[in-house]
């Protein structure tokens, strides 16, 4: 589930609510993840921050532990993702992260696998990911509340 509502929020009206849950047949040993995926036009050599509020849901069957934030451009389709490990609390916490598109670009060539692709972002895509937690292949509750969400080139 993937939704605005207005339940929880650290500032204005809405936050956006991605949920993990439970397949309803659990002999079912499939998995499930909870995306939010944008489109993008960014500069091929820039630094990008994105930064944002974050609150788990306050619930004990509650297991989520981290996000993923991945951008993906158009040409490779080769994910730069970064993995955001929570804060052990139901607050509003402020989160931050670094991508560094020349430096992963320069990385990604430098492998054999990668040497004849090109990297262009600029019709690429973000996305923000509640990880799925699991148990014997099986995925748990993992829900949280997003707010104040953004990017911004800073260099």
């Amino acid at each position: 589930i993937a939704e605005i509502q207005d339940k929880e929020k650290a500032s204005g009206e809405y936050s956006l609510y991605l949920r993990n849950s439970p397949h309803m047949n659990q002999d079912n040993p499939k998995w499930y993840q909870c995306v939010l995926i944008q489109p993008v036009s960014l500069e091929n050599d820039s630094q990008y921050r994105l930064t944002f509020k974050a609150k788990k849901e306050n619930d004990p069957e509650n297991h989520i532990t981290k996000l993923t934030a991945v951008i993906t451009d158009e040409s490779s389709k080769i994910n730069y993702t970064i993995f955001i490990k929570l804060k052990d609390n139901d607050e509003w916490n402020d989160y931050s992260v670094l991508f560094d598109l020349k430096n992963f670009k320069e990385r990604q060539l430098s492998k054999k696998e990668n040497e004849n692709k090109t990297f262009d972002y600029r019709n690429g895509i973000i996305g923000i990911s509640a990880n799925p937690e699991t148990s014997n292949h099986k995925t748990l509750l993992s829900s949280i509340f997003l707010d104040d969400i953004s990017l911004e080139k800073i260099q």
